[in-house]
């Protein structure tokens, strides 16, 4: 998995409350081959996007290691307090997912120690 958008309108953006319509998690063709298909046209469909992304991108997203420190400002969206976030991110402002990240204890962060 390379990205987690979280749902949340810092991160989402949008009016209203679109931030809050789409959770994706994005896996790419090459990293879901060891898991693969039971049904043999999906495999093969799998297999061959996979060879694709190789032969056609040399450069693929890397993953997170919990040390990215980019950091963007963002305005205060409206809906950081709303009934759609979960207890833990809800009434709070973040300016990147990494921030997130930290309020939920990821075990990749490298200042999170696990007591």
């Amino acid at each position: 998995m390379q990205y987690i958008g979280w749902g949340h309108p810092n991160i989402r953006g949008g009016n209203g409350t679109s931030w809050a319509k789409e959770h994706q998690l994005k896996i790419f063709a090459e990293d879901f081959q060891s898991i693969g298909f039971y049904i043999t046209h999906k495999n093969e469909a799998l297999d061959e996007l996979a060879e694709y992304n190789r032969t056609n991108f040399d450069n693929g997203q890397s993953l997170c290691d919990g040390t990215i420190t980019r950091l963007k400002t963002k305005q205060p969206h409206e809906c950081e307090t709303h009934e759609k976030l979960p207890p833990e991110i809800n009434g709070q402002h973040f300016d990147s997912f990494k921030q997130i990240c930290k309020c939920l204890y990821c075990y990749k962060r490298l200042d999170y120690v696990q007591q």
